[in-house]
This record gives C-alpha cells, structure tokens and sequence, in this order.
C-alpha cells in the first residue's frame, strides 16, 4: 500500500493498480496518474473504497 507523505516520495503511473491510503479520507486505488486539461502539474485519480464526498470521479 502506498502512503505518499510532504517527504518527496513519488507516485508515478507505474503505481496505478496499487492501493493507497489518502490522508484522512481513507483507501482507495490508483487509477491515474498524469496531466488535467487546463491545469499545471501531475494529478492523481484515486477510486476509493467506499463512497465519500459529492463527486462521481470525473473531471469536466
């Protein structure tokens, strides 16, 4: 399981599959890992283990 931390350890699309602990929120698996459209930087899409919050996973 992975846990990425403030120390630099990195997540890359060879991780996607694995699951991962995301923060206090809870598990979940990686699903992506690469660029959004219209934004700076690598994301990551996580699915997670149980239902939490108000969005579905996608990204308009």
């Amino acid at each position: 399981m992975i846990q990425a931390s403030n120390e630099g350890e990195l997540i890359s699309k060879r991780d996607v599959g694995k699951k991962v602990i995301v923060g206090r929120v809870g598990s979940g698996t990686l699903m992506y890992v690469g660029p959004v459209e219209g934004k700076t930087g690598i994301f990551c899409g996580i699915e997670l283990d149980r239902p939490e919050g108000k969005h579905d996973g996608t990204y308009q």
